[in-house]
C-alpha cells in the first residue's frame, strides 16, 4: 500500500492493521475483528514481535486515524472492532 494515510502510520499501526486482517470476518458489509483491544494485542503482539502494549497503542492510533473504530460484530455478538480502512478481498 502506497497511499498518503498509509505512509503516515508508526510501523505499530500497519502491524496492528495488516494482522487483524487474517481474523477479520465479513458481516453485514463490514470486515470486523471479535475480541476486545487485550485481547486482539495479545494474539498479535507476539506473532509481529512488537510485544501487547505496542500493538494496543497502534490500534489506538488506527481509530484516531479513522481506519479502525470499535463496534459489534453482528447483532448482539462479542466486542469488537469494524476495520474502516478500505479492503479488497482478494
Amino acid at each position: 500500500m502506497q497511499t498518503e494515510r498509509w505512509l503516515r502510520l508508526s510501523e505499530a499501526a500497519k502491524a496492528a492493521l495488516e494482522g487483524m486482517l487474517q481474523f477479520a470476518i465479513f458481516r453485514q458489509v463490514e470486515w470486523t475483528i471479535d475480541g476486545t483491544r487485550r485481547q486482539v494485542a495479545e494474539w498479535l503482539g507476539p506473532e509481529t514481535g512488537l510485544g501487547i502494549t505496542t500493538i494496543q497503542g497502534g490500534m489506538a492510533e488506527l481509530e484516531l486515524a479513522g481506519l479502525l473504530r470499535k463496534g459489534r460484530s453482528g447483532a448482539g455478538g462479542p466486542a469488537g472492532f469494524v476495520i474502516a480502512a478500505p479492503l479488497v478481498e482478494r
